[in-house]
């Protein structure tokens, strides 16, 4: 049988009498509560009953607007910033034009 074996079935039975003990400790409730809070399948979940709290859901419905709002904000200066290149292209390029003919 390899070393870690051995190694992992000493800790299992060393760990099985005080496993009510372990179970029941704060850090070890905390860890499993994050391991549940960051899995895919409990997310939509989660996020449903987060939305429906009444003060939470508040917070974070303003906290998603607030970033959609950041979003469209660099999406309209990107626009306009393309926009004002093309016309200005488009400008030097008819000027260009007329002056040759």
């Amino acid at each position: 049988m390899p070393i870690t074996t051995k190694i992992l079935i000493g800790f299992l039975i060393s760990l099985a009498p005080n496993l009510i003990t372990i179970a029941f400790r704060p850090d070890f409730l905390i860890v499993i509560l994050v391991v549940i809070i960051k899995s895919p399948t409990a997310k939509p979940y989660l996020d449903k009953y987060i939305l429906r709290m009444p003060a939470i859901g508040q917070i974070v419905n303003w906290n998603n607007t607030a970033r959609f709002s950041r979003s469209l904000c660099n999406l309209w200066v990107l626009v306009f910033f393309y926009l004002m290149v093309s016309i200005s292209c488009s400008r030097v390029s008819v000027t260009h034009i007329t002056e040759t003919h």
